[in-house]
């Protein structure tokens, strides 16, 4: 049963929630902000391993990430997932394949054009030959100027925090599961008054 199934409207929901005051933004719990830039400059690629041999799960998760949310390098998917991958995300989003996984990176870089994306831990266990389960927990924040995901652009500066976990076989991602604080964001996004130090 769904929220719609409930008589929940996700949207009115959220916008009551920060209208309340929400949550504490994440500035205020000690976590700093994400650089994307340094100098204005492009960041450069993630660094190549240096003995490049087997599947090195921290290595390509941090390498991922930093290509496609930090560099705007979409070919990162390409490298990364297996072609059939099956992808999960928040409000019940699902996709197939690497054009999918693809589809909601370049949402979300358009919903926030400056999204800096910082892997903040890793965690794997596994093989090659039995293959890799990795669990990785992100931050990234971003300034709400897109149409993309969540209507019309607000300018409303945002922190997003997630959990991910990823299957890999034959150092390729086969599947994902990613949960983020979607609620918290849509809410940041669509309060009415927000207070001081929210934007």
């Amino acid at each position: 049963m769904g929220d719609r199934d409930r008589g929940i409207d996700v949207r009115e929901a959220a916008r009551a929630f920060g209208d309340e005051g929400g949550l504490n933004p994440l500035t205020e719990r000690q976590l700093g902000d994400v650089d994307r830039l340094t100098g204005g400059r492009k960041p450069l690629p993630y660094p190549r391993r240096a003995d490049g041999a087997g599947c090195d799960p921290d290595h390509l998760v941090r390498a991922l990430y930093h290509d496609v949310y930090n560099r705007r390098d979409l070919s990162a998917v390409d490298r990364a997932y297996a072609p059939n991958v099956r992808w999960y995300g928040p409000t019940n989003r699902t996709g197939y394949g690497r054009a999918d996984v693809r589809g909601m990176a370049r949402a979300l870089l358009a919903t926030f054009p400056d999204l800096g994306h910082q892997v903040d831990e890793v965690y794997w266990m596994g093989n090659e030959a039995d293959g890799y389960r990795v669990s990785v927990r992100w931050t990234a924040v971003g300034t709400h100027r897109g149409h993309a995901l969540y209507g019309r652009p607000t300018g409303r500066r945002v922190h997003l925090w997630g959990l991910t976990q990823l299957y890999l076989s034959q150092g390729r991602i086969t599947e994902e599961w990613t949960l983020f604080n979607e609620f918290d964001v849509l809410a940041r996004l669509l309060c009415d008054d927000p207070p001081d130090g929210f934007v």
